[in-house]
């Protein structure tokens, strides 16, 4: 009997870090720490690449945070439409545009899951914002919106299998967001292409304290939680030391 993909993401978001990155107001406060984010800065060419926009061609960027990806797309396609469900997010790219000089990007208030596209795309793009349940539906949202779709997403388990000894004590997390993706597009039929690359991850010059309060929003425990503390103290160093 094959896998039920979706199910195994649904149960991958329900008991790791992932859930709480759709929260309403998690991405608020984040607007520096985003824009400051070495490896987003160092892969986005190699994204630009990937989505291959034309000058005729109509974008939707999903997840647009402060417009990494929907600026420079702006400026060689003819339309970006781009949503987001934090406001101070959308806030900083408005500002953007006023500065960079760029008017054709369409701005919209919204996740991805309250969002009704009123036009077809010709491309649909989500870089690392796939963060909701059931997401072979909207995998099937984003091919139905467009002529072609495309995910970014991370090769990484959502948390290390030392964290989730050290905070759940148990593996509960085994799949990759790219392997369930991938896995949930052939599913659908959708036949997809993939292509991978490695970029350095860098944690920002953080206290002990620091780290755990930026954790445990992120895990969905308390800051002072033993288990945490002892993670941050041992392997969490470990795991991003250069």
């Amino acid at each position: 009997m094959s896998k039920d993909w979706n199910s195994v993401w649904n149960h991958e978001v329900s008991t790791t870090s992932r859930k709480n990155l759709d929260k309403d107001g998690f991405w608020d406060d984040r607007v520096e720490s985003v824009r400051k984010n070495s490896m987003f800065a160092e892969m986005t060419d190699w994204q630009l690449s990937l989505i291959s926009a034309g000058k005729d061609d109509t974008c939707l960027d999903i997840g647009c945070g402060t417009g990494r990806l929907a600026i420079p797309l702006a400026k060689t396609c003819r339309k970006v439409t781009a949503i987001d469900g934090s406001q101070p997010m959308l806030d900083a790219l408005r500002a953007e545009t006023e500065v960079c000089g760029v008017s054709n990007i369409d701005i919209v208030h919204s996740t991805w899951q309250a969002f009704t596209p009123d036009s077809d795309y010709d491309i649909a793009f989500a870089s690392f914002s796939i963060f909701m349940e059931n997401v072979r539906k909207h995998l099937q949202r984003m091919a139905d919106c467009s002529e072609r779709g495309v995910v970014f997403a991370s090769d990484d388990l959502r948390m290390s299998a030392a964290a989730q000894l050290a905070v759940f004590n148990s593996i509960v997390s085994t799949h990759t967001d790219i392997e369930m993706i991938r896995n949930v597009c052939v599913d659908l039929g959708l036949e997809p292409d993939f292509e991978t690359r490695t970029f350095k991850r860098q944690i920002p010059e953080e206290t002990e304290e620091q780290a755990a309060s930026r954790l445990a929003e992120i895990f969905n425990i308390d800051a002072d939680d033993p288990n945490l503390l002892r993670y941050i103290r041992s392997d969490y160093r470990k795991e991003h030391r250069d």
